[in-house]
């Protein structure tokens, strides 16, 4: 057993936000759906994952998905990457929230 092991260990302490679910241990360098945000019906918003990686400090990615906003038209998805540290992985779940509530986007012009 390695001695910085501990450090791939999930915590659901970690990051406050109620929707972080990590695994028990992490893979290294793998990518972890650790938390999603469903868009509600007929709104702007986009349906949301959040990815962790662990080398073993920790990097998270929002996943945006493919929508139809609340007017039919299709709304692109994207993938927005961070740095390392539990704060970033506060941030990129207060993000994914208000991505899926249709509080922030991003716009092709």
């Amino acid at each position: 057993m390695d001695a910085l092991d501990f450090l791939y260990n999930g915590n659901a302490g970690d990051i406050s936000n109620v929707n972080y679910n990590p695994p028990a241990h992490f893979p290294h360098g793998k990518w972890v759906l650790v938390g999603s945000f469903n868009k509600e019906k007929g709104s702007d918003g986009q349906d949301v994952e959040i990815y962790e990686e662990k080398w073993p400090a920790s990097f998270f990615k929002v996943v945006v998905k493919d929508t139809e906003n609340s007017l039919g038209k299709v709304v692109r998805g994207f993938v927005l990457g961070t740095g390392s540290g539990s704060e970033v992985g506060e941030l990129a779940f207060e993000i994914g929230q208000s991505i899926a509530d249709g509080m922030l986007g991003l716009n092709d012009n």
